[in-house]
């Protein structure tokens, strides 16, 4: 009996060995091939089996497998690796990036497609808008995707960023982008909302092939923006916050002194020089350097911006989830501007069975801002911008005081009203003048999907995005600062709210057949509906300086209430089907049938569509062995989309109350004519590209495109017979093509150094090839500008300014038939050849990684971008010097006698007039973004007691440096003309990220 107990211990002594031995406890780390940077969240599994695990924040991994297992690495946007095991417990794996960009991102409807099929589009990852200082990640975006350009135009914390891709192919209907934010259609204003940690990616899409999905909202491209999904088996929680300080980006023309000023007021009035009040006043204030600087009186020069945000993310067996928090507060470079922001994110997934999944994907955020009192880019003493500027340089914040004698003996008590120039002050506007703003924004999706059978998923998809606005404002009259109870005051409110609702349903099937025909098809239907209102009051008279709510007022006027109201709706049908043979050549085709009440009754539906194909021609047998070719494809596309950018109810009949009642009863009329065949601007894309990669180290991608823009939607002069002055209708035609090219080079590739370089740049050229009644010009009052068939549609019609006569001093001009003229006529002006939309933009990108030290550096800019500079026509106008301070520029440049080369006419000859002189080049080029970072180790983790997997730190700063020939305040502003906007700013911030 003993001998069988020990035979049997015996035998599974051996089995238990057998066991042990065939399978052992692998660890490692994957990295990057390029950087040596580790990879998170890279896949490790089990050829053959769907066993597996994620690596952590530090890129490591460990997994118990059999001795002879093949380990298969995968990460998004790289190669997947096989590499057998052979009995080792350390295995090591470096990635290299996928030259393909196989990255799985959604770029219409349905599930996850690759970037490499057919479409022109282009990816931005959250590595390269992280960390700016600036809240608005629109920003970010600026000179990193050839043909796309950004714009901030304002400097206010609270404002939103412009668009274009490719130009502009509309003259009157929209020219923005439709944005898309994990499948929903959102506002414009999205980035100025959306936390940047909260992104996974950006993808532009451009030509046809990959827009026409979206029907009559894509004519101008499409931003698609991810936001974060779970990942990672074990929950991952990060912490960042950053601190940082503002000021204005770029000073303008410098203004007089005191002493200037006075001379340039005795030359624009000789009899000064006799008067003895104004020859005391001069001498006291000169001599005395009385007066306030008033630029850096009303503008910070360390405007403190601070942010931090939270999140927590992880991947169960069947549950994702990210969840978020952030807060940033930035206050403007205008003094006494701010806006704070609040938001959270949810976005959770979970697959409830083998067949059915669903998720949710919340966003919240309260965003509320102290704005400037008056507005910000009219012709207004109170504007900040023109006050610091105009003002005069002897005027002071602070009572001059004397001595019996008339001397000057100091600065008293602060006050509210400038009396030498007749203004209240911005600390009286902004404590006497408030005025707020807030949104509550919230956008939402709900979906659901059904996977009955291998390739065949059904989803069904319901959004929401809404805001809620609110506008309050108060005004006390008295410049002093005191109540008069009674007889003054007034209290503004003004409500707004917004909502979206859309539904979208898609049948899609993947199938493989004969191993290498892929073919994809997809059924959609989609339902959108924007709905709007808003209300507003004004009541007058207040008897109590504490008690400012609206119904303590004494009265209201009816002309004081304001509502609106506002519903369109959009119904669409959509397919489309992909096919590729062994992935070398592959075929999209899309269409879709879109309905909009924005139209007429007769002309609501319209149909787009589009054709794709792409050759991998690497993938061929006689490419395959070229070593120093690592990718070649070659792409072409054509198809059609279209434009619905227009104002609801254009199309129908309005009817109008008049003003006053007549014969005791109100009477009404009709406001507007309709037009039951207004419709769709239609836009034909042809677009062909080719992408290259070569000795594993060079990239190259070159497209062409060729936009034609029918049945534009514009608003056109009627004969006054009609009853009205004008109306929209479907006319004329314009061209728009260009070229863009993009090179990315690895300069320096070594396992601790990386040195990275991209450029991209873009030509584009728009032209009017038809307008309405056969006419081949047509003016638009007020704007210089003048749409003429044969030209740019921002192309400048100006009278051209031919410098001053040096024996006269008075003004010249050039009439139509370039004689010299010395009379300004407006019927002189003549196309310039100078436009506000720029043809030419690009960006450079720089990466410096050594070891754990990381260098970002971005440039983008914008040329041959012409501006009308308003602001220099005050600053330059000896009209009204006794009224404003002037540009120094005035008085050294102005004509004072026979023979001078002068910039300026004779003061008794001045006639300031808008004409060539004042369009500007506002060209620049900015050193956008400069990060410097540093990522600690793992040992040096381990050091400070082991609480983190990760720690960085890093310095960052925006529109450090800007090279431009414009004169104003700033160049970067997305506008023909500008004056007194509010100015961009120069930021400068430092922050830490923490991740356990």
């Amino acid at each position: 009996m003993k001998r069988i107990t020990f035979v049997f211990a015996l035998l599974l002594l051996c089995i238990s060995q057998v066991a042990w031995a065939q399978t052992i406890r692998v660890t490692g780390t994957v990295a990057d091939a390029k950087t040596g940077d580790p990879l998170p969240d890279a896949s490790v599994t089990v050829k053959g089996t769907t066993a597996g695990v994620s690596t952590d924040v530090n890129g490591k991994y460990s997994i118990e497998v059999s001795r002879n297992a093949v380990l298969v690495f995968g990460f998004t946007n790289y190669k997947n690796l096989e590499i057998p095991v052979n009995g080792r417990t350390v295995v090591d794996a470096l990635l290299e990036e996928d030259g393909l960009l196989e990255e799985a991102i959604i770029v219409g409807y349905g599930t996850a497609r690759k970037l490499t099929q057919v479409g022109s589009a282009a990816v931005v990852k959250t590595k390269a808008i992280k960390d700016r200082p600036t809240i608005n990640v629109g920003d970010a975006l600026q000179g990193q995707v050839a043909g796309l350009q950004v714009y901030s135009s304002s400097g206010d914390p609270a404002a939103t960023v412009s668009m274009r891709i490719r130009g502009v192919s509309s003259i009157n209907a929209s020219t923005t982008p439709l944005f898309v934010l994990d499948g929903q259609p959102v506002l414009s204003d999205v980035f100025s909302t959306i936390n940047a940690n909260d992104i996974e990616n950006i993808v532009i899409l451009k030509d046809a092939a990959s827009t026409s999905i979206y029907g009559s909202r894509a004519a101008n491209g499409v931003v698609y923006i991810t936001t974060k999904k779970g990942q990672g088996e074990k929950p991952s929680v990060r912490i960042s916050a950053n601190y940082g300080v503002s000021s204005v980006a770029q000073n303008p023309i410098r203004m007089m002194n005191n002493a200037e000023y006075y001379a340039m007021r005795e030359i624009a009035d000789p009899t000064l020089l006799n008067d003895a009040d104004f020859q005391a006043e001069k001498n006291f204030n000169v001599s005395n350097n009385i007066g306030t600087n008033w630029k850096k009186y009303m503008l910070h020069s360390t405007a403190p911006t601070m942010g931090g945000d939270f999140s927590i993310s992880g991947r169960g067996k069947v549950v994702d989830y990210y969840l978020s928090l952030n807060a940033n507060r930035q206050e403007g470079v205008e003094r006494n501007t701010a806006m704070n922001r609040y938001g959270v994110r949810s976005n959770v997934n979970v697959r409830v069975t083998d067949w059915f999944k669903a998720g949710v994907n919340i966003g919240l955020t309260y965003q509320g801002s102290r704005v400037a009192s008056y507005n910000t880019t009219g012709n207004s003493w109170y504007n900040p911008l023109n006050f610091a500027m105009w003002i005069y340089p002897y005027a002071s914040i602070r009572e001059v005081e004397k001595n019996p004698d008339g001397s000057f003996k100091g600065y008293g008590a602060y006050k509210y009203y400038i009396d030498e120039a007749g203004l209240w002050d911005n600390r009286y506007l902004n404590k006497y003048r408030p005025a707020w703003e807030n949104y509550v924004r919230l956008n939402g999706q709900l979906y659901e999907e059904l996977t009955p059978l291998k390739g065949l998923t059904i989803r069904f998809a319901q959004g929401l995005e809404g805001y809620d606005y609110r506008y309050t404002r108060r005004l006390l009259i008295d410049p002093n600062g005191c109540f008069t109870p009674g007889s003054d005051g007034w209290s503004g409110e003004q409500f707004s709210r917004y909502y979206r609702m859309s539904s979208t349903n898609t049948i899609e099937y993947k199938h493989t057949f004969a191993e290498k025909h892929n073919l994809t098809a997809l059924v959609g239907q989609e339902a959108i509906i924007n709905t709007s209102n808003g209300f507003g009051v004004l009541t007058r008279v207040f008897y109590d300086e504490r008690l400012w709510a609206i119904n303590k007022a004494e009265n209201v006027a009816m002309d004081d209430i304001t509502y609106s109201y506002s519903k369109s709706v959009f119904n669409s049908i959509f397919t489309r089907l992909s096919y590729d043979y062994g992935n070398k050549y592959f075929v999209d085709l899309s269409w879709r049938r879109d309905g909009s009440s924005l139209f007429g009754a007769d002309k609501r539906y319209a149909n787009f569509w589009s054709v794709g194909a792409m050759w991998d021609a690497k993938n061929e047998d006689f490419l395959k062995d070229v070593n120093w070719l690592n990718k070649l494809n070659i792409s072409a596309s054509y198809g059609t989309v279209g434009n619905s950018g227009i104002n609801n109810y254009l199309s129908v009949g309005t009817i109008k109350q008049t003003a006053t009642p007549y014969l005791g009863s109100m009477g009404y009329y009709l406001g507007s004519a309709s037009n039951p065949g207004l419709t769709w601007e239609t836009i034909e894309s042809f677009n062909v590209a080719a992408d290259a990669r070569f000795f594993d180290r060079l990239d190259l991608k070159l497209e062409y495109y060729h936009r034609t823009t029918k049945d534009m939607l514009m608003e056109i002069p009627w004969s006054y017979s009609t009853g009205f002055s004008g109306g929209w209708g479907n006319v004329g035609n314009m061209v728009n093509k260009g070229i863009e090219a993009t090179i990315g080079v690895d300069i320096l590739r070594k396992k601790d150094m990386w040195l990275h370089a991209s450029l991209n740049f873009a030509y584009n050229k728009d032209e009017i090839t038809k307008l309405f009644d056969g006419r081949d010009f047509f003016t638009v009052s007020n704007t210089g500008l003048e749409y003429t068939v044969g030209h740019s549609a921002g192309e400048f019609f100006y009278v051209r300014w031919a410098g001053v006569d040096p024996a006269t001093g008075r003004p010249q001009w050039y009439d139509k038939n370039g004689n010299l003229t010395t009379t300004y006529n407006s019927d002189d002006a003549v196309a310039t050849g100078k436009s506000r939309y720029a043809p030419w933009s690009g960006g450079l990108m720089i990466d410096f990684t050594w070891k754990r030290l990381a260098v970002q550096a971005q440039f983008s800019g914008v040329f041959k971008k012409y501006m009308i500079n308003n602001d220099m026509y005050f600053w330059t106008n000896v009209g009204n010097i006794s009224d404003a301070n002037k540009a120094a520029d005035l008085l050294y440049n102005i004509w004072r006698k026979p023979g001078d080369k002068a910039k300026y006419a004779a003061v008794e000859h001045f006639n300031q007039q808008f004409d060539t002189r004042f369009i500007e080049n506002a060209s620049f080029v900015r050193l956008k973004n400069l990060t410097i970072s540093y990522s600690l180790s793992e040992k040096a983790l381990e050091a400070i007691g082991g609480l983190f997997t990760g720690l960085r730190v890093y310095v960052t700063g925006r529109n450090l440096l800007t090279w431009t020939k414009y004169r104003g305040w700033d160049p970067e502003v997305n506008s023909n003309l500008s004056l007194g906007r509010y100015p961009n700013s120069k930021q400068y911030s430092a922050g830490i990220e923490i991740t356990f």
